[in-house]
């Protein structure tokens, strides 16, 4: 388990030098996050997350699903500009081991945006049985990248002189990949560990009539390491997330939310809470609820609802709603 993480942190610092004079505000692709749950517990989900869920927060923590296959779905809106619509299916074999899919479709036709997760785990269980040293369950995701711009009929802006659109039309492919890592250790804690983003690259192609669009150009995604801890308890859970800044243009946030279960494994509360370490600054409190629709049988329903209250937009808090299956 040391030599793990502690090749992992080393890559993260190669990749650090290597993509110091990069920003590490993304302009695309946004991480906004996805679950009412997790987003209800202030986003700290890496080390505890599992399920379908697992795909977007820390694939290799999905092996800790207790059922064979699992289907998310969730939606929200960001700042009443965007809509993002997660679907996500993980299945766990009879080794631990998982495989899943997952969709995220955001924006319209001024700019939108679909990304296609293909996700998988290795057990610890099943590792410790074929190598020789202590190891941990281990994750990858790879994201398949499609954009597209400027379809909307709206957008036109004729030049007054030539009469030609400057309007940017046109489209973008890539793809990035993430690794992580997922330990559980005596008295249920557990630590969560995802490297995103080390390998990605975007192909942009746009134009316009009047030839003032960049063209065709490639660019990466910035690289996040997050390190997470959890506590799961027979009634609740706590989770502690860092988003460990590795550039010099943003800050270090730190994450923690609880959860607690009531009446019988029928209802969920959860609250949670989030803010970059040095500065204090962007504070987002967040709080929500959770219902087992079928508690009692294999086959469960789980329908959750969230509110984050965003401290540095006004009147742009987002209400989350999703629903998970477990079979």
């Amino acid at each position: 388990m040391k030599r793990i993480i502690f090749i992992i942190i080393i890559l993260s610092v190669a990749l650090t030098a290597f993509a110091d004079n990069l920003s590490n505000i993304p302009s695309a692709f946004l991480d906004v996050g996805f679950g009412a749950k997790a987003m209800g517990m202030g986003g700290a989900q890496t080390a505890i997350t599992k399920n379908a869920g697992s795909i977007i927060w820390n694939p290799a923590a999905g092996t800790q699903s207790n059922h064979d296959n699992s289907v998310c779905f969730d939606n929200t809106n960001i700042q009443d500009l965007y809509s993002y619509s997660y679907f996500g299916y993980l299945h766990k074999t009879n080794t631990d081991n998982t495989f899943g899919i997952g969709f995220i479709y955001s924006g319209d036709d001024a700019m939108s945006e679909t990304s296609i997760i293909l996700s998988s785990a290795i057990s610890e269980n099943y590792l410790k049985d074929r190598l020789s040293f202590p190891t941990c369950d281990i994750g990858m995701n790879l994201r398949l990248l499609i954009s597209s711009f400027g379809n909307n009929e709206d957008g036109a802006y004729l030049d007054p002189v030539t009469g030609l659109n400057h309007q940017v039309t046109g489209n973008a492919t890539g793809f990035s990949v993430d690794l992580s890592l997922h330990k559980k250790f005596a008295d249920n804690n557990h630590f969560g560990l995802v490297l995103k983003n080390p390998i990605s690259s975007i192909t942009w192609d746009s134009k316009n009539e009047v030839g003032t669009a960049s063209g065709k150009y490639s660019e990466g995604l910035p690289t996040t390491l997050i390190f997470g801890y959890g506590k799961i308890g027979s009634k609740y859970s706590f989770a502690l997330d860092l988003d460990k800044s590795i550039h010099s243009d943003t800050e270090d946030v730190l994450k923690v939310g609880v959860d607690y279960i009531l009446f019988k494994d029928i209802m969920t509360i959860c609250t949670g809470y989030s803010q970059e370490m040095m500065t204090g600054e962007n504070k987002k409190y967040s709080f929500g609820t959770g219902f087992n629709i079928n508690p009692k049988q294999k086959y469960k329903i789980f329908l959750d609802l969230a509110y984050q209250i965003e401290t540095n937009w006004e009147k742009h808090n987002t209400f989350r709603l999703s629903c998970d299956i477990l079979m």
